[in-house]
C-alpha cells in the first residue's frame, strides 16, 4: 500500500487529486472523510478505495450502524432485481407491508404501530413534538446531542430514552432491570412537589442515581395519574434478534431499532406517532437488510467471535483493550492515536473499533500487526 498522502496534496489546486475532488465533490466540507484526506472512489465489502487507489479497511462502520459491512452481495442483488422489474417506486406497497409485518413479528407483536424515519434526529424530534414531554432523561450522550429545546412542553410527562448497551455492544442488564423504577407511583398526598429516584447506569459504567421531579397539582386534585414514557433504544447497534425475548418481561412504551444506514424503526402504540415517510424502494432495502441480519447473526456470529479473539485477545489481556466483544473493541491507552491507524490504512474513529461480518481473519491479523507496531515497536 502506498504512503498516506499529505494534507497539502488535496489543497494544492495544481495537483491531479484536487481536480478529481472538485469533479466529484464541489463542496469539500460535505465529505466526513475529508478531515482525514480520504476521498472515496469505490467500495467493496468493507474496503474503501480512494482516488489515489489506496485501500482502507473500514473499522468505523458509521459508528457501529453498519456492522454488516456495506455493499453486501445479497442486498445488492435484491436491489438490482427490484429496479429491474419495477417501474415506479411508490409508497405503501408490498415491501412496506412486508417490512412492518416483519418488525411486528420479530418483536412478538408487542406494539400496534410501526413508523420509519430516515435518521435518528428526525425520529427524536418527531417523538418530542408529538408527546410534548416536560423533560427528557437519557443515559446516552448521542441522544443528548440530538435533543433540542425548541419543542413545546405541554405536559408533566417525563420521557426516558434508555440505551441498554455500551460502546462495544455489550448489553447492560442492570439498566434493563431498573426500567420498572422510572414509572410514576400513585400520588396520595396533597398537591405538592413529589420527588422520585431512578437508577440509570450511564454508558460509561457504574451506577448513577438520577433525581427527577413531578409537579402537577391539578392532576393530583383530580386523582389523575400520569405515566412516564420509557423508550428502549437499540438504534445504534442495529436489530439484535436474540435480545427481543427481553420485551416479554419489560414495560417499554416505544422501541427504536436501527435498520441499515440511517433508517430508524419506531415501534409504539401511539396514534399521533404514526408516520411512514420512506419510499417503497427504501422499504425494500430495509426489509432485506433485516432478513440478512437475522441470517448472519444466526450463522456467522460464532465465526466473527473466533476471529476477534484470535486477533485481539492479547491486547485485552494486557489491558490495552478495555472492552472486547464480537462487535467492537474499546481501546484506552496513552499511546493510542486514531490518526495513526488511519495513516496505516485502517479507517476508524475515536477509541472504538467496530467489527462486521464482512471482516475476515486477515483484517484482524492486519489490525493486530498495526497495534503491535504502535505499542511494542515491532
Amino acid at each position: 500500500m502506498s504512503k498516506f498522502p499529505s494534507h497539502q496534496t488535496f489543497k494544492n489546486k495544481k495537483t491531479k487529486p484536487f481536480h478529481e475532488i472538485e469533479k466529484h465533490i464541489p463542496n469539500l466540507n460535505t465529505s466526513p472523510l475529508y478531515e482525514y484526506n480520504i476521498l472515496p472512489k469505490k467500495t467493496k465489502e468493507i474496503y474503501i478505495y480512494d482516488i489515489l487507489e489506496q485501500k482502507f479497511a473500514d473499522f468505523y462502520l458509521n459508528n457501529g450502524k453498519l456492522f454488516l459491512g456495506y455493499t453486501d452481495k445479497y442486498i445488492t442483488k435484491m436491489a438490482k432485481n427490484y429496479l429491474k422489474h419495477t417501474i415506479n417506486s411508490y409508497h405503501n406497497g408490498i415491501f412496506t407491508y412486508r417490512l412492518t409485518s416483519l418488525l411486528k413479528k420479530i418483536t412478538n407483536k408487542t406494539f400496534k404501530y410501526v413508523s420509519i424515519g430516515r435518521n435518528d434526529e428526525e425520529v427524536v424530534l418527531k417523538i418530542l413534538n408529538s408527546l410534548y414531554p416536560d423533560e427528557v432523561i437519557t443515559n446516552s450522550n448521542y441522544v443528548k446531542s440530538l435533543i433540542k429545546t425548541n419543542w413545546q412542553k405541554r405536559s408533566q410527562k417525563k420521557i426516558f430514552i434508555i440505551e441498554p448497551h455500551d460502546e462495544v455492544f455489550n448489553i447492560d442488564y442492570k439498566i434493563l432491570s431498573n426500567l420498572y423504577k422510572v414509572r410514576v407511583r400513585k400520588i396520595k398526598t396533597a398537591p405538592r412537589t413529589t420527588k422520585y429516584f431512578a437508577s440509570l447506569p450511564p454508558t460509561t459504567g457504574g451506577n448513577k442515581r438520577i433525581k427527577y421531579t413531578l409537579i402537577n397539582s391539578n392532576l393530583v386534585q383530580n386523582n389523575v395519574l400520569f405515566k412516564n414514557i420509557v423508550i428502549l433504544s437499540l438504534s445504534r447497534i442495529g436489530t439484535r434478534f436474540k435480545h427481543f425475548s427481553l420485551l416479554k418481561h419489560l414495560k417499554v412504551d416505544i422501541l427504536l431499532l436501527g435498520i441499515s444506514n440511517g433508517y430508524t424503526a419506531v415501534l409504539h402504540n401511539y396514534e399521533n406517532l404514526r408516520f411512514f415517510n420512506i419510499t417503497e424502494f427504501e422499504a425494500m432495502l430495509c426489509y432485506y437488510h433485516l432478513l440478512r441480519e437475522d441470517f448472519l447473526i444466526s450463522k456467522k456470529e460464532r465465526e466473527l467471535k473466533k476471529n476477534v479473539i484470535k486477533g485481539l485477545s492479547k491486547f485485552y489481556k494486557l489491558g490495552i483493550i478495555k472492552k472486547l466483544s464480537p462487535y467492537g473493541a474499546l481501546i484506552e491507552h496513552p499511546k493510542f492515536f486514531n490518526e495513526y491507524l488511519i495513516k496505516e490504512g485502517i479507517l476508524s474513529r475515536g477509541n472504538v473499533l467496530y467489527f462486521s461480518f464482512s471482516h475476515n481473519i486477515n483484517d484482524f491479523l492486519r489490525l493486530k500487526r498495526k497495534l503491535n507496531s504502535l505499542f511494542f515497536g515491532y
